[in-house]
């Protein structure tokens, strides 16, 4: 059955149904990681944190691949065009088997060089067999859920979710049951495996279900033409999504190598806070990129400029605000949660966060430089921040430690695609100077730093290592920057221009 619900309800229900389950995931992920905290050594933590790692790697190989295919059949989806859809989706399924047997086949050739990855390998038994059983659920997603993406490209994202969100926490409520029953890691892995599959075999039948006509043997091939433009959209995305993955997951390798693997265990704590900020984040932003394609599609370059010069305003103060709670609340709240003892110092969480700012505030040009189409124009940039990334990491490790790693990351950002993407969209789209942008960059930047060093002296006036202390550092950290902010910006172009577009979407309401 197709889809019938206009746009906006569609649009609607993904968008709750999206954070919905994005909160209970990160909520239930909060309550499993103490869980295990409490259950399992550090160790266990750390071996967590690298094996997904390296396992994120191998999973380069579907990067583009599942975005291509599913903007790919929006227009056959549009016509009912199931023929179309079929070739599609056979050969969704011949590259997601692919995928899979690439990765379970990789993965297991890495078995017995794990040591390699790591400093020193930690007393943790049957070790081998844990990285085969991450390796397992890992390869579980390209056999069944596939499928799953018709229902995407129908603008019903929201039964996927749906079923993603009922499984997570199946999932977290097995897991939660088998550490504080059995404390035995490899069971915690085995049915986390078990509910995996369910899980994309149960999404595949609603599916069959839906469009029965995808089980038909008699499908055609793909058209040549439309054969070529699919794997130069994938071909671009892959290129544009493999510095985030390497650049999100090479620290853990480098930390584990060089730090130890001890150390990768308390950084993923730290990333699973900052990852659930993050990743809220990007669903605020997120929820006007549709908006800015029609925006590019439809209006002058000059109402774009002026519409990105807004989104940039927001993107720095969101941003900033973000970087300054984390800065002030990570060490207090981790100390509170799990103990002093899985703290990192202060050098660290600010390069940490520095590294958050830099990401965030830079989505207002990727998401104009997407909505532009301008995917080719970078191509080299993100292949260049992975190289840059390693290179630079590797080489402040050994003087500043863990520190030094996070300082490599920023590092390879700012020489790449921190510069190349804005002059991209300001050269090709805007048609101005991308001194534009950073004199608006820079200004923005200097403030929240203003801001930030004001609220870290600020929250010195709070002492105590206590709840209720906590509390008074969170109200702190939430007031001041605002304040400041607020005193500094008011009378802005792009301040006014944001009053402006709440005062006349009350006004419509």
């Amino acid at each position: 059955m197709y889809n019938t619900e206009s746009r906006t309800k569609s649009s609607f229900k993904n968008i709750i149904f999206t954070v919905g389950g994005q909160l209970s995931k990160e909520v239930l992920a909060f309550v499993v990681r103490t869980v295990f905290i409490k259950t399992l050594a550090t160790e266990y933590l750390g071996v967590n944190g690298l094996f997904t790692n390296i396992l994120s790697f191998l999973s380069l190989a579907e990067m583009g691949v599942g975005s291509a295919l599913i903007f790919s059949m929006y227009k056959p989806m549009a016509d009912h065009d199931e023929e179309r859809l079929k070739m599609y989706m056979a050969v969704y399924k011949k590259v997601y088997t692919f995928i899979g047997i690439f990765i379970l086949a990789g993965g297991a050739s890495l078995t017995p060089f794990l040591d390699v990855f790591m400093k020193e390998r930690p007393n943790i038994p049957h070790l081998e067999l844990i990285y085969i059983l991450y390796l397992l659920n890992t390869g579980a997603t390209y056999f069944f859920a596939y499928k799953g993406s018709i229902f995407n490209a129908d603008q019903r994202a929201y039964i996927v979710t749906a079923n993603t969100t009922l499984f997570n926490i199946v999932q977290s409520v097995v897991r939660i049951v088998v550490l504080l029953t059995t404390k035995n890691f490899i069971a915690y892995l085995s049915l986390s495996i078990i509910v995996v599959y369910i899980q994309n075999f149960t999404i595949a039948k609603k599916a069959d279900k839906a469009y029965p006509f995808i089980k038909e043997k008699n499908v055609q091939k793909l058209p040549k033409e439309e054969a070529k433009t699919l794997s130069k959209n994938i071909g671009a995305l892959l290129l544009h999504k493999v510095g985030a993955v390497i650049l999100n997951s090479s620290d853990n390798i480098i930390i584990s190598k060089f730090v130890g693997v001890v150390s990768v265990g308390l950084f993923s704590n730290y990333s699973l806070i900052i990852n659930a900020v993050k990743t809220t984040f990007d669903m605020v932003i997120g929820a006007v990129g549709t908006s800015i394609g029609n925006l590019c599609a439809k209006e002058s370059d000059e109402k774009a400029y002026q519409v990105h010069n807004a989104i940039l305003f927001i993107n720095t103060w969101i941003g900033a605000f973000c970087v300054i709670c984390l800065f002030n609340l990570l060490n207090p709240f981790i100390s509170l949660w799990i103990g002093d003892e899985y703290l990192f110092p202060k050098s660290a969480v600010l390069a940490i966060v520095i590294s958050f700012y830099i990401q965030v505030t830079m989505r207002t040009g990727e998401m104009f430089k997407s909505a532009s189409g301008l995917f080719w124009n970078d191509r080299y940039a993100p292949i260049a921040q992975c190289l840059l990334n390693i290179v630079v990491s590797i080489l402040l490790v050994k003087k500043y430690e863990i520190t030094g790693i996070f300082i490599g990351t920023t590092i390879a950002m700012i020489l790449t695609k921190w510069w190349v993407t804005p002059y991209v969209v300001y050269k090709h789209k805007f048609k101005k100077s991308v001194r534009l942008y950073f004199a608006k960059y820079f200004w923005f930047t200097a403030i929240a730093a203003v801001a930030f060093i004001v609220t870290t002296y600020a929250v010195t006036f709070v002492p105590g290592n206590t709840w209720i202390a906590f509390i008074g550092k969170v109200i702190v950290s939430a007031i001041t920057p605002n304040v400041l902010f607020l005193g500094a910006f008011f009378k802005t172009e792009e301040f006014k221009y944001c009053l402006n577009l709440i005062f006349k979407r009350r006004q419509i309401k």
